[in-house]
Order: structure tokens, then sequence, then C-alpha cells
């Protein structure tokens, strides 16, 4: 599916817009639902992620919403893998060295102890899909998640940006969800053998 094929879909059922284009309301859908995604941990939005790291504290991550795992430092053939930093141990690890910590707040990406020179940072991350720009543009998920990109888009350019930021919207991409890609944890369990 295109943004040209959702602007089909969506067309037919617009009686009156909030002022917002094809690309606004599709670009606002899909940050939505790739943020639900991440939050539920998808395969869907995991990537591998490689960015080079200033010297400094902090990179703005295009895009990045959580790591699926604890990222890891590249400093020359050194690989120190970088856990959550700990509360109260900010200020302690706030100089310059080896890091060894980060923090994600937003996209930020923050390192304790922060590097000197440019490092790589790496790792599976959950990463939200770039913008559509195009008509032509494909639209991440359409396979599985077509109806929903269909239906969060028509209520986003009839209504407006304010309900990305609705609860009653969220709840909606929630339901959705849940609806079209059953969680892991509704699969059922396998029975265990208890050996004496």
């Amino acid at each position: 599916m295109t943004v040209e094929d959702l602007l089909y879909s969506v067309l037919p059922r617009i009686e009156q817009t909030a002022g917002i284009d094809i690309f606004g309301a599709a670009n606002a859908a899909m940050r939505s639902i790739g943020k639900r995604l991440a939050a539920r941990r998808s395969d869907l939005v995991k990537q591998p992620m490689s960015v080079p790291f200033p010297a400094g504290k902090t990179l703005v991550l295009d895009g990045v919403v959580g790591f699926a795992e604890d990222p890891y430092a590249v400093v020359g053939q050194t690989k120190t893998v970088l856990s959550t930093v700990r509360p109260g141990e900010r200020a302690d690890l706030d100089r310059e060295g080896n890091p060894k910590r980060y923090e994600l707040i937003g996209t930020t990406l923050y390192l304790f102890p922060y590097p000197a020179d440019e490092i790589t940072v790496k790792g599976m991350a959950f990463q939200l899909p770039s913008r559509a720009a195009n008509l032509n543009d494909a639209l991440p998920w359409a396979d599985l998640l077509e109806e929903l990109l269909v239906e969060a888009t028509y209520r986003v350019i009839s209504t407006g940006f304010a309900h990305v930021v609705d609860p009653a919207f969220q709840a909606f991409v929630d339901q959705e969800l849940d609806r079209l890609l059953p969680s892991r944890s509704a699969r059922p369990r396998r029975a265990r053998s208890h050996h004496f």
C-alpha cells in the first residue's frame, strides 16, 4: 500500500477535514501505531542500529523510541555492553570517560561516562518508520495493518492532530493492534514437565 492507495481509501469517507493533508495525517497515524508497537516490543519496529556518537553527553536518535536489548559502545576494537543508569547513579557518572551506562529520554540518548572522542553505538532498537513524503512511498506494515492505517489516517485527517494524543484514539489503536496482532502473552503456554 502506498500513500496514494491510502488517499483513495480515505477520500470517499471524508466529509470535512481539519486542514491536514494526507501526508501529515498518514505520518501522524504511522507514528502513533509505531509507538504502540514499540511499547508492545513488537518485531515489526525492531531494527539494527549503528550510529556515530560524537564526543559529548547526548545524541538525538532519529525515530528510535527504545531498545530491544541493551546497546553497546564500540571504541576501536573494544565492544562494551551498556546498561541503564540506576537511580542515584547519574551524578557519579556525569564525567568524561569510557561509556558504561546509558539513558534514553524520548529520542535523546545519554551516555555515562560520556565519550571524549567519537564512538559508535550499536544494538537492536525500536525504530519508528520514516516519514512519507511522496504519493508512491510504501507504507510500513500495510500487509498486516492496512485496515488500522486507513482508519487511523481517516480519524486524523477528519479531526486534527490533537486527536492523536487523545486517550480514546490511543485506546482505539491499542484495541486494533490487539485484534490484528495477538500478543505473545496470549499464546497458550506449553505444559511444563516435572521430573522427580
